[in-house]
């Protein structure tokens, strides 16, 4: 049987899928890999449960239909002539969510009005919110001459 797979790595995900890349084995066991099973569980869980009904034959593979909020590992093993071989370790922990980012720069601050106190500033809202609401912003100075 084949040596175990390289730990498989999330390479995309959103709240209904997790998609998965992998290196093959560096020892095939003596007879051609033909395919590879996938295996996920919930974190926390000892239970592997298989994600494909045949060995998938690339390095990469699709997990869908999961719940969103849940966090899934995943493991790989090659299969050959002889059988499954042993699987990889498993993949780091990965909820399946919405996936969000940092959100862009707002535009160039523009002062409204001076007091010999405080500055009004304004700006416009960034194009890009992140995949999710922007709860606040965060405001720097520093002195005229520019050093601190």
């Amino acid at each position: 049987a084949p040596d175990a797979p390289e730990t498989p790595e999330i390479v995309e995900y959103n709240s209904t899928f997790i998609k998965l890349k992998w290196e093959k084995p560096k020892k095939d066991g003596g007879n051609p890999i033909s395919g590879y099973n996938v295996e996920m569980r919930e974190k926390g869980s000892n239970n592997w449960v298989p994600c494909n009904s045949f060995p998938t034959k690339g390095t990469e593979y699709t997990a869908t239909g999961l719940r969103e909020g849940q966090t899934y590992e995943f493991r790989v093993a090659a299969v050959n002539g002889a059988g499954p071989g042993t699987p990889s370790k498993p993949s780091q922990a990965q909820k399946a969510e919405v996936p969000m980012y940092a959100a862009d720069a707002p535009d160039q601050p523009k002062v409204e009005k001076i007091t010999k106190d405080s500055v009004t500033l304004s700006w416009k809202k960034p194009a890009n919110d992140g995949g999710t609401r922007i709860t606040g912003y965060v405001i720097e100075k520093k002195p005229a001459d520019g050093f601190v």
